[in-house]
């Protein structure tokens, strides 16, 4: 089946107003339970931005069909657009039309995976005040929860 097809489910012994969760919930196999993070690697390309991104900057997470608010913790390094060669590591801002590796840590834990293992699962977009400002991929998964999200 691919990941395009509808599916049906049937819950047995759950109230549906259990089920109203909230936008941007992910049912998946208890066995193999997505990943719950609150911070996490990406890689991001930045868009015609008007002020720098500093450590600390915040953003809102735009992924599937959830926002999220969201800080730009850390500024790892600024990557070379077609190689991705590092090209500086730790910079103390970030502006128009760069590429970089950076660490982002959302208010409430997000349903991530890597863009490697899950494209739709692994990109995401960045606003700041009403623009888009950077698009991005999930490289790495550092805050994980223990448990699944609850439902």
């Amino acid at each position: 089946m691919s990941w395009k097809e509808q599916v049906f489910l049937m819950f047995c012994s759950v109230s549906v107003y259990n089920l109203s969760s909230s936008v941007g919930c992910v049912f998946c196999d208890i066995k193999e339970p997505i990943r719950a993070c609150s911070r996490f690697r990406a890689r991001v390309l930045l868009f015609n931005i008007e002020v720098p991104i500093t450590q600390g900057f915040p953003v809102v997470l735009h992924y599937q069909t959830i926002s999220e608010p969201a800080t730009i913790r850390k500024l790892v390094s600024v990557l070379h657009k077609s190689s991705g060669e590092v090209l500086k590591k730790k910079p103390k801002c970030l502006g128009k039309g760069m590429n970089a590796m950076v660490e982002i840590q959302t208010q409430r834990p997000v349903a991530l995976e890597l863009y490697k293992d899950f494209k739709e699962l692994g990109r995401f977009m960045l606003r700041y005040v009403g623009s888009t400002i950077a698009a991005g991929v999930v490289t790495e998964v550092t805050g994980l929860r223990a448990s699944p999200l609850p439902t």
